[in-house]
Formats: structure tokens, sequence, C-alpha cells
């Protein structure tokens, strides 16, 4: 057990943050293999990004699972949205997707969500 009851947030955080990455180098892997027009003309390097990924998810999941030692599943969980604001943010910074004003309104009431699920309740 840790000994800051803050500790197994920043792991719920971390969690987050290292699923948005592993997105990222999907979607980077996913350009270069559009650009070569095949799985057989990419390179090793290009592999060794989809493999990149895919270490950032086993690593998430074993975040998770530390995280969860300490947390309830039905307060840590909600803390996931997350990705659904840095996923695209991060697409917009490094490929320039658009974003419309109803993903805006989206991370607004994702925002809301959190605080309400996050917030202690009277009986907490």
């Amino acid at each position: 057990m840790s000994g800051s009851k803050l500790f197994p947030y920043a792991l719920v955080l971390a969690c987050v943050a290292v699923l948005a990455i592993g997105q990222i180098l999907f979607k980077e892997f996913s350009l270069r293999l559009n650009k070569v027009g095949s799985f057989m003309a990419l390179s090793v390097h290009d592999y060794a990004v989809f493999a990149l990924a895919g270490v950032l998810y086993a690593a998430s999941s074993v975040i998770w699972v530390i995280a969860l030692r300490e947390i309830p599943l039905s307060r840590a969980y909600p803390f996931m949205a997350l990705g659904y604001i840095l996923v695209p943010l991060a697409a917009l910074a490094l490929y320039g997707e658009q974003l419309s004003f109803r993903y805006f309104l989206g991370v607004c009431i994702i925002i809301v969500g959190l605080m309400v699920t996050a917030s202690p309740g009277p009986t907490e």
C-alpha cells in the first residue's frame, strides 16, 4: 500500500496517459501503412512503432492493476474518459486533425462528469 491517498489516482492518470500515447503510435503506424500501401513494404522501424504501442498498452494494464489494488473500480474507471480528451487533442497537435464545437462540448461534459464521480459523497 502506498503512503499517499493520491498516489493511486496518479497511477490512474498515468495509465490514461500511456494509453493515449499508444493510440497516437497506432495512428502513426496507420499513416505509415497508408504511405507505403502494404504491410510487406513497411520497415523495421515502422513495425517498432507498432510494437511500442503494444508495449505501452501492456504497461498501461500493469499500471491499472496496481492502481486498482487501492481504488474501487467504480471510482477509478470514470477517469478513463480522459482518453477521449487527450487523444483528439494530441491528434490536433500532431496531425492537424480538426475538432468541432461538439467535441469541446463533449469535453466539458466529461469534465463535469469526472467532477461529479470523483468528489466524495455524503457517506464517504
